[in-house]
């Protein structure tokens, strides 16, 4: 009878915005292309930096294959944010499959990295 409805056609929030903290905008700035070419490609997720409110915005594609993609690049977005300029060299080698694949660790894994940071601050490193 029906056609089934498409992801884009089926969410109601199809907008995230993910905060940036001042001290980790410009590194964020900086590994935006690392951030955006898996998230527009392989997501099909519209991504942009408002420069202005110091956030980044992502939004769903007519194309995009699963109504998830979108809450899972905020995620994304948010944990690559939050990375160490040390450790955002990792950036290059991460793809969103594998944020996909360990999304159930994920909060496991961002409070361990959150307090090994806090621990090689304590210790001067």
């Amino acid at each position: 009878m029906f056609e089934p409805l498409k992801p884009y056609e089926m969410s109601d929030g199809q907008f995230r915005k993910v905060s940036v903290p001042q001290h980790r905008y410009n590194p964020l700035k900086k590994a935006l292309l690392d951030i955006y070419t898996p998230i527009y490609e392989q997501m099909k997720i519209d991504i942009r930096m408002n420069l202005k409110a110091r956030k980044v915005e992502l939004k769903m594609r007519p194309d995009t294959p699963d109504i998830s993609n979108l809450q899972k690049c905020a995620d994304f977005v948010h944990m690559s944010s939050m990375l160490s300029p040390s450790k955002s060299r990792m950036l290059r080698h991460f793809e969103v499959i594998t944020c996909l694949a360990l999304l159930e660790d994920y909060l496991v894994k961002a409070v361990k990295l959150s307090l090994q940071l806090k621990m090689q601050l304590r210790r001067g490193l």
